[in-house]
């Protein structure tokens, strides 16, 4: 079959007419996507002053989150103390997701608490740090602070919640600073995703992952199971500091410092005699606290007299702290910070069967 040249030059038209209309229209789609994704940081800060306004004297305003605190022991003493507390946020957390803990260690005598901020969530400016940060910038932070604590005090313990944990391991497998801390307490641990967010993760952590973080800069929160915290206490959901939206880019780095983890070979910190795990029964937001004791378990030399414990705090989610004082969370964490930090007799692990 022969085509006359006109048919052919109408065909050939046909293509280059229809060929800018396509990309015009993909351009334009994408032009939209990240538009209405931007906006949620927006929606974000509006959900935020607008919990501030109706705000609880448990919690801290909206202004102040995001101050670098150290709490001193009410008798001025100055350092050495006798045991520093590093507290280190989770994912989109401030210093201020420690209130209901400090509060309770302030009356504890020679007990110093520092609460350093997270890179990305350090002050809002409309999560444009967060949208470029590395995670690499969170162990950077968290590694300053073990390394102030240890100037302040002979005893170190490192509290550190969700993602937190995440950062926190990574900066004490192997022992380049020479430093460490003495022990360990993690709440609601992120060392592994939740069963509903392991196709996320697989998807954002591929090679188009950083393309998809720029086409969805930012992204509505998901809920769990309908709460917009995950937490059992109702009225933290409108009196709470917490993020309604969130950078996607932070989301694929703290998969990343996961994977970083899980894959690294080196061992927890020679000095590090005790991790405590502490999850709310209804955690919905990380693996099960079975598979944080594996991921920790892993990490531990035979010959590391370190003791690995694990508890679930009844009618409690994700956010421990945060829960109704009769679940009994905030009991919880400090008898773990206030235990002596000196070597067990031997490694032990008990995990609550419950």
């Amino acid at each position: 079959m022969r085509f006359s040249p006109s048919t052919r030059l109408g065909a050939g038209f046909g293509v280059g007419g229809s060929s800018p209309l396509v990309l015009k229209t993909i351009f334009a789609a994408f032009v939209v996507l990240r538009t209405l994704s931007l906006s949620k940081s927006r929606i974000s800060f509006i959900d935020l002053v607008d919990r501030g306004f109706k705000y609880d004297q448990r919690y801290l305003s909206f202004d102040d989150v995001h101050n670098y605190r150290t709490i001193v022991p009410s008798s001025n003493c100055p350092p050495p103390f006798e045991k520093v507390v590093v507290c280190v946020g989770g994912f989109g957390d401030s210093p201020a997701s420690f209130d209901p803990l400090v509060e309770r260690l302030k009356g504890e005598s020679g007990v110093c608490v520092t609460l350093p901020p997270t890179p990305g969530w350090d002050r809002w400016d409309g999560f444009k740090k967060a949208r470029q940060l590395s995670y690499v910038d969170w162990k950077i932070a968290c590694r300053r602070a073990i390394c102030e604590a240890n100037a302040l005090g002979e005893e170190v313990v490192l509290i550190a919640h969700s993602t937190g944990c995440t950062v926190a391991l990574a900066c004490l497998l192997g022992e380049e600073d020479g430093l460490g801390v003495d022990r360990v307490v993690f709440t609601g641990a992120n060392l592994g995703p939740a069963a509903s967010d392991r196709k996320t993760k697989a998807m954002l952590t591929s090679r188009l992952g950083k393309f998809l973080t720029y086409l969805k800069p930012v992204v509505r929160k998901k809920l769990r199971e309908g709460r917009p915290a995950d937490v059992s206490n109702e009225h933290f959901w409108e009196h709470g500091f917490y993020l309604s939206s969130i950078p996607t880019n932070a989301v694929r780095e703290m998969w990343l410092c996961m994977d970083e983890v899980l894959e690294q070979d080196k061992l927890l910190h020679s000095r590090v005699k005790a991790v405590t795990l502490i999850n709310g029964e209804f955690d919905k937001s990380v693996c099960p606290i079975s598979e944080s004791v594996d991921v920790v378990s892993s990490k531990i030399g035979s010959a590391a007299p370190c003791e690995i414990k694990a508890e679930v705090v009844k009618d409690a989610g994700h956010s421990i702290l945060f829960e109704k004082e009769e679940t009994g969370a905030v009991d919880l964490v400090v008898k773990e910070v206030m235990m002596s930090g000196r070597p067990p007799a031997r490694t032990s692990l008990w995990v609550d069967p419950n």
